[in-house]
């Protein structure tokens, strides 16, 4: 019994016509597509080094490494720095009456009573920070000026208020402006004495050493 053998591809000069140019089509067609892929991936990458190098340039720069005005710009983000908040509340009573020779006039007095809730907050505009960037010690310098009060308010959607007025000595919108300016004073003065001050440059420091973070490799120092 005779054993087949399988037939051996014929050379492509003694192929036919017809699969010649079918076999040179899929070839053209295969190549092609292999240089397009080059061509996206060559293009990705490029793409890909332009952003960080611009992002890279955009923070520290090749030659002169990070500038006072980069630093500045980040902290100037921020807008006013607002670092330290001291929350009040207390119930007031206020009783007026007329007077004569030093004396109280019975039958003159009236009463207001005040349940409020204030808020005082404390921090820096940054335009006053100073910044100064070492970029052989790779250290950004820091001087905080003093903390201010930028707010002292009390919420007045939520103040109670209940009055017991007199005919003969009625109550006035401009005493009750004068009672309010004094609890805010007041306030702001136990504020002072718990130390809201040093509470708020702690705090600045804080956020402002958590912002610098984005400048890989520098460390923060404050200067006095």
């Amino acid at each position: 019994m005779a054993t087949e053998r399988p037939v051996p591809p014929l050379p492509p000069e003694e192929m036919p016509p017809r699969r010649r140019r079918r076999g040179a089509i899929l070839f053209r067609r295969a190549l092609f597509r292999i240089i397009l892929l080059a061509i996206v991936i060559v293009g990705l990458l490029l793409g890909w080094n332009y952003y960080k190098e611009q992002t890279f340039k955009g923070i520290i720069g090749h030659d002169t490494g990070l500038t006072d005005e980069v630093v500045m710009e980040k902290l100037q983000s921020m807008g006013q720095l607002v670092t330290y908040s001291y929350e009040y509340s207390n119930v007031r009573e206020i009783k007026d009456s007329k007077q004569l020779f030093g004396w109280n006039i019975p039958g003159t007095t009236h009463t207001i009573q005040l349940k409020y809730n204030g808020t005082i907050k404390v921090g820096y505009e940054v335009s006053e920070i100073k910044v100064s960037v070492d970029n052989e010690t790779k250290t950004i310098y820091v001087t905080l000026p003093e903390p201010k009060v930028t707010d002292n308010y009390i919420d007045m959607d939520h103040l109670s208020y209940a009055e017991q007025n007199n005919i003969f000595n009625p109550i006035s919108g401009e005493e009750l402006t004068i009672e309010l300016d004094t609890i805010k004073s007041e306030a702001l003065e136990k504020a002072e004495n718990a130390g809201i001050f040093d509470k708020a440059k702690g705090s600045a420091k804080e956020q402002i050493q958590g912002l610098f973070e984005a400048f890989d490799g520098y460390t923060v120092k404050f200067t006095e």
